[in-house]
């Protein structure tokens, strides 16, 4: 049985303008994340050690959202997947959600956080923050 992969676009009624949107059809398992490019220029700087909040705005019908985070390790040069934050609720309105991470392991210089959908349908994020 062949899948189709999830269909990304940009679209113009985010929560504050332009907004990324993934929409996925005829899932089968695992997840499809939607977060900022896991690169130097995309990923706000961090220090080890300590915990963050961070946020954003999402729009979405699916059943099945958990926030998740990555890190970048200064040492290996390397992004790796880190945690899952919480579920997040279904909302057909642009909703923000805030959530303050466990302190960040060591040698972690950069984050990136976003949504995880493990389900059909589509997801849009705006508006990510970080404090």
């Amino acid at each position: 049985m062949r899948l189709r992969p999830p269909a990304w676009s940009r679209i113009t009624d985010g929560h504050t303008g332009s907004a990324q949107r993934v929409a996925v059809t005829g899932y089968a398992s695992g997840d499809t994340k939607l977060l900022p490019a896991l690169r130097a220029d995309c990923a706000p700087r961090v220090t080890a050690g300590r915990a963050y909040t961070v946020g954003l705005w999402y729009q979405s019908v699916a059943p099945a959202l958990d926030m998740v985070a990555f890190v970048h390790n200064s040492r290996t040069n390397t992004w790796s997947y880190w945690v899952s934050g919480p579920e997040l609720p279904t909302s057909a309105m642009w909703r923000q959600v805030a959530w303050t991470t466990p302190v960040l392991p060591p040698d972690t210089d950069q984050i990136s956080w976003g949504v995880a959908l493990s389900a059909n349908g589509s997801l849009a994020v705006d508006d990510y923050s970080i404090r």
